[in-house]
């Protein structure tokens, strides 16, 4: 007997399709539609059946009445079914961890330059044609294509070894544009995990891509965030970033070899993505003050006031950059470069002296990152008038070797107090059509920090992210981007068909109880 799925979307079911390179099912939504009911001129009525259109699904296992939840709560572990054929893995078996063996490289953009299609690269081609073949569309993204995209750099698939749980996704300027969401939890709470399984369910019911996870709190131990986030990986089938150097800045005194064991740990437990800021230097950090509004992210802050605590010594993970990479590689964690430059103010958005010599650090560790073939993201934006965000883009591409950009808004005004995602997402459809291929979901009040429900808010940002992707996708027209809108242009049209436009909407009215 068939149970309730924990995520339900309407006139929806499960579906799965087989690879024919490799042994995978990847999981899409099959939306079934009305019949086509038409009267003709002597009034005889004709029914006109309408195919059922499948769509990205970001749900996971939690839309299949079949799937049960384990003694653990989490996901099955579907990738490592083949991982004991594998001969360029090996097992901690007191930390029950993969990793490479010595002198191998497990990383996607080594097999993809090695001509490899891997189970991952298959995964992502089927998931992002949405089948658009059964309704007589040609689409240009074959799994080979997939590998070509993530040999150039162009393209990233973020799966950690250890991450068994993911369904792998891609993220790439030819591809279809993806949303990141902060997942936190609240420090009074003394069932932390509970609501942090609820935000989950409610992240992939909207359609979150990616989530940055942000446990490290200065308030509670570190063992507690450790156990939250393992949780948190065992139940998502999306990839999980995080911030070691917030991590390893609540332990105590900040310095290469804890950051080290502590990134360790992390890629041990399966995050997929780190975000780190090794291009931000001495020199910039304290030029910064010039600026009309300083940077005010946490990570900035640790840097400028280590600095004052460490005089003469430079931004560790730039000095150890190769070691760096080395350990990412490792497990295939893929890396973001923070922009430690992006403006806070439109005013400071104009290309400055400082953020010129910080893109041309990226520019050389990007390079360093792919010789170590670790799959790499660049970070920027923040603020920026509308009329800067094409020249920004191209600028990003350019100095980032065409790797994926990874933007947080950009925010085109600092007037919209309160309703900071309505800038964002308008900046973020702009700098997708543009490049961009991750949109960030940053804090729903930008200007008014404190001041609002987190949670409520980061929902909120998440749905306008969400349709900014949608917009950016329809505008560089990825194939099946538009037939979701020309369905629903048709079952508008025919008048007795509301239920399907409901059904095909990319927020069904269900979900926006989130926002009350």
């Amino acid at each position: 007997m068939k149970q309730r799925a924990m995520i339900q979307y309407p006139r929806s079911e499960k579906c799965y399709v087989s690879g024919r390179v490799n042994k995978i099912q990847v999981g899409m939504r099959r939306i079934t539609l009305q019949d086509t009911v038409q009267l003709t001129a002597s009034g005889e009525k004709t029914v006109k059946p309408n195919s059922p259109l499948v769509v990205y699904d970001t749900s996971g296992a939690y839309s299949d009445p079949q799937f049960e939840k384990g003694e653990t709560g989490g996901l099955p572990p579907m990738r490592a079914e083949s991982y004991g054929r594998r001969k360029d893995l090996c097992r901690d078996e007191w930390r029950g961890a993969y990793r490479a063996k010595p002198g191998k490289i497990v990383t996607q953009l080594y097999y993809a330059k090695k001509r490899i299609i891997t189970p991952e690269m298959e995964y992502v081609a089927i998931r992002e044609n949405q089948q658009v073949e059964t309704l007589g569309l040609k689409s240009y993204i074959t799994p080979e294509f997939v590998r070509k995209e993530v040999a150039a750099g162009r393209a990233v698939i973020p799966a950690n070894i250890n991450h068994v749980e993911l369904e792998p996704m891609i993220i790439g300027n030819r591809f279809l544009v993806k949303v990141n969401s902060p997942i936190n939890y609240r420090l009074e709470l003394q069932e932390p995990i509970r609501e942090v399984e609820e935000q989950l369910l409610n992240y992939l019911a909207i359609g979150c891509d990616t989530l940055t996870a942000l446990f490290e709190q200065e308030e509670r131990p570190m063992e507690e965030a450790d156990h939250l986030r393992s949780a948190l990986l065992r139940r998502s089938p999306i990839p999980v970033g995080v911030n070691p150097l917030l991590a390893t800045a609540w332990a105590g005194e900040l310095d290469w070899p804890l950051f080290r064991d502590r990134l360790i740990t992390l890629c041990e437990a399966g995050v997929d993505f780190v975000r780190l800021y090794p291009s931000l230097l001495r020199g910039e950090c304290e030029q910064l003050r010039q600026r009309l509004l300083r940077p005010r992210s946490l990570e900035y802050r640790i840097w400028d006031n280590w600095f004052l605590a460490h005089k003469g010594e430079e931004n560790f993970l730039y000095v150890h950059f190769d070691e760096l990479c080395e350990i990412l590689g490792s497990y295939d964690v893929t890396l973001s470069l923070g922009d430690g430059m992006r403006a806070v103010s439109i005013y400071d958005a104009a290309a400055d002296s400082l953020r010129q010599e910080e893109l041309k650090r990226v520019r050389e560790l990007v390079r360093r990152a792919w010789d170590h073939q670790v799959q790499t993201m660049v970070e920027s934006a923040g603020h920026a008038p509308m009329d800067k965000i094409q020249g920004q883009m191209k600028e990003i591409q350019y100095m980032g070797h065409g790797a994926p950009i990874f933007t947080s808004g950009p925010l085109l005004t600092n007037a919209a107090c309160g309703l900071d995602a309505v800038g964002m997402a308008i900046g973020g459809a702009q700098a997708a059509w543009q490049g961009a291929s991750l949109l960030c979901c940053s804090e729903p009040e930008e200007a008014l920090r404190g001041k609002s429900d987190t949670r409520r808010g980061y929902y909120q940002s998440l749905i306008m992210a969400k349709i900014a992707a949608h917009v950016a996708d329809v505008a560089k027209a990825h194939p099946g981007a538009g037939m979701r809108d020309h369905a629903i242009c048709k079952a508008m049209a025919e008048g007795n068909r509301e239920a399907d436009a409901e059904a095909l909407s990319l927020i069904p009215k269900r979900f926006l109880k989130l926002l009350k």
